[in-house]
């Protein structure tokens, strides 16, 4: 049996080695294609980190058909990070959830000059709507180097407040209340339900998220999207603004270079995306890397 710390704990700082131990000692890890001939033998996929030396998005399709949802590519210059951040959304899902930015930026530290690049707001309403995308954008534009992604943070965070007021709602009988509703009408959430928009930015990575308080995603639904989301013909560049089936997921994961959500189900859903700083292309270009815990 291959575990992540035993096998990549060198490429963390020596300091955090005794606190990572605690926390993902017991996280098993597997490489693609090396170890998927023999993958009838691995019992509870979701539990594991696949690390991608090669393949391509197809095969990416074909390792969540297979009920792995941890997806981390070894050759991107993130791998420290990203893998870390699977093995904790497995080993310790709520710490994940309750604190996820210094986990999806920087492997689980932050400083108070990080702080100093945060961005969080609550909403409520669709009426909120246009307030939250110039904030974000205002936000944003403080760093020069966000300047060729900003368009595909700006969308993707339309599609994440379409998602928690639209599509997140549920009633007690666990039914979507507003799903179908159109578009143009105005929908408010009671004060204990209202959700959070967030971004944080670093040098080379910006990430854009909400986090809704209603725990309603099915996962089987979003298995299902997600495996046709990642069919190699699906991943284009969206030129326009749109709710879409699925939760936006084409959308996201096609124009992000990193994607991640959680659900703690009848509680709390988080969807985040990391985009590079380097341009539009290299977020469109890179081998994804996906991270997603479903209860």
């Amino acid at each position: 049996m291959k575990y992540v710390f035993h096998e990549f704990k060198s490429i963390w700082p020596v300091s955090s080695h005794k606190n990572l131990e605690s926390l993902i000692t017991g996280v098993r890890y597997l490489y693609y294609p090396d170890d998927f001939k023999n993958i009838a033998t691995f019992r509870n996929p979701e539990t594991f980190v696949v690390v991608m030396r090669s393949g391509d998005l197809k095969s990416m399709s074909e390792i969540i058909k297979a009920g792995f949802i941890h997806i981390v590519q070894i050759n991107r210059p993130d791998f420290a990070q990203e893998i870390l951040t699977s093995a904790l959304m497995i080993a310790r899902p709520m710490s994940f959830l309750n604190n996820p930015l210094p986990f999806i930026l920087s492997g689980g530290t932050t400083t108070e000059e990080d702080k100093n690049s945060e961005l969080i707001l609550p909403f409520s309403s669709t009426e909120n709507r246009g307030f939250l995308l110039t904030e974000l954008e205002d936000f944003l534009k403080k760093k020069p180097k966000t300047a060729g992604v900003l368009d595909l943070c700006i969308q993707t965070a339309d599609e994440l407040i379409t998602n928690a007021l639209f599509h997140a709602p549920v009633n007690s009988k666990g039914e979507h209340i507003y799903q179908y509703v159109h578009r143009t009408e105005v929908i408010r959430l009671p004060d204990d339900k209202k959700a959070n928009l967030f971004c944080k930015f670093t040098d080379y990575r910006i990430v854009v998220g909400c986090e809704d308080f209603y725990g309603s995603i099915n996962r089987g639904a979003v298995i299902n999207h997600l495996v046709a989301t990642l069919e190699p013909e699906q991943i284009k560049p969206k030129s326009g603004l749109n709710s879409g089936a699925g939760m936006g997921l084409r959308f996201m994961i096609g124009n992000s270079a990193n994607f991640y959500m959680y659900c703690n189900p009848q509680k709390q859903t988080l969807v985040a995306c990391a985009f590079l700083t380097e341009g539009m292309k290299a977020n469109l270009n890179a081998l994804k890397n996906i991270h997603i815990g479903l209860r």
